[in-house]
């Protein structure tokens, strides 16, 4: 009987240590994200958190007042892209590379360009391959749901694609990096010496062809701050990242637009440099954790966020299951 009653007792400090540990969460976050969600509107709900999507990366198509918002599967099942339209329809697609094979890729970044969706394809990691995947844009909203979107163009690119951006004719392709230290690894393991050794990741510029694909050379390298998700042009000229790793808060962090530092080679070619860094830092923001992408669009930063789920749960504390536009004018 004693022995029951310990296991008993046990059990009871257990549940206890955990309703204090996710009431400490929920106050902790309520003070902390303040700042932000006293700027930011709720949106709409984020789809297939509860069917194993990992909601990556998100983009605004103003034409069609449509969200696209890409991710992997948790079970290591078929990527999805996602659509959600301004009365908040929601269809989901599937994807399938140029050898028409069910693509199972992470699908960090997703950006519109003219007729055409780009998509982030590999693994998201630095060391491995990584490529962009092109779709026709058309494609996406005329087939049903649950139906398969055939890429039309695959193109490499020099760094992992965590979060990809289309901006004007530019495509911006940026890795991620979390433990901030320099990429020694990263230029060992992939024999990528032009890498810069006091960067803590990369993002490429790289010039887009009407077609939706871009050039294999990229016109700009940047040295970009750690635990990178996604970033936005905002303004014009100023730039913002979203990073986050964990159950810590999460950020978007605000900077100028730099001017070149220097230059690396690639391929035989000399690309300028460029460094995000306390030169040209203005402001940063607390979100919740796990923001993962951002996008620029009504002259509002709008965020999406993985933590809620059914992969972590915990984000339902922050409100995480939802996308929220939030007013960055109001704190810069």
């Amino acid at each position: 009987m004693k022995i029951i009653k310990r296991i008993i007792q046990g059990i009871g400090i257990l549940v206890l240590a955990g309703v204090l540990f996710l009431l400490f969460i929920k106050v902790f976050g309520f003070f902390k994200l303040k700042d932000f969600y006293d700027n930011s509107t709720r949106e709409f709900k984020i789809p297939g958190l509860f069917e194993n999507f990992i909601p990556q990366g998100m983009d605004f198509d103003e034409t069609k007042e449509t969200f696209v918002i890409s991710g992997y599967d948790s079970k290591g099942d078929k990527s999805t892209i996602y659509t959600v339209d301004k009365e908040k329809n929601v269809k989901k697609i599937y994807l399938k590379n140029l050898q028409k094979e069910e693509c199972k890729d992470h699908c960090g970044g997703v950006t519109i360009y003219k007729d055409y969706l780009l998509v982030s394809g590999g693994n998201g990691a630095s060391t491995d391959l990584q490529f962009v995947y092109t779709f026709k844009l058309d494609d996406l909203y005329s087939l049903n749901d649950g139906s398969f979107i055939e890429s039309i163009a695959e193109t490499e690119v020099y760094v992992g694609t965590a979060f990809i951006n289309a901006v004007g004719d530019t495509l911006y392709v940026g890795e991620f990096n979390h433990d901030g230290s320099p990429l020694y690894d990263v230029i060992k393991t992939t024999g990528r010496s032009w890498m810069p050794s006091d960067s803590k990741a990369i993002m490429l510029a790289y010039d887009l062809n009407i077609d939706g694909t871009f050039d294999l050379v990229p016109t700009k390298a940047y040295s970009i701050p750690s635990d990178v998700q996604g970033m936005a042009i905002v303004d014009g000229n100023k730039i913002a990242f979203s990073d986050s790793y964990g159950i810590n808060p999460g950020h978007i962090s605000f900077y100028n637009n730099p001017t070149a530092s220097g230059s690396v080679t690639i391929d035989g070619n000399n690309i300028p440099l460029y460094y995000f860094n306390d030169s040209n830092f203005i402001k940063k923001v607390d979100t919740s954790p796990m923001i993962e992408a951002i996008c620029y669009a009504n002259n509002k930063i709008y965020t999406l966020n993985e933590s809620a789920s059914n992969k972590y749960l915990y984000g339902l504390l922050y409100r995480g299951s939802y996308v929220y536009s939030f007013d960055y004018t109001k704190i810069l």
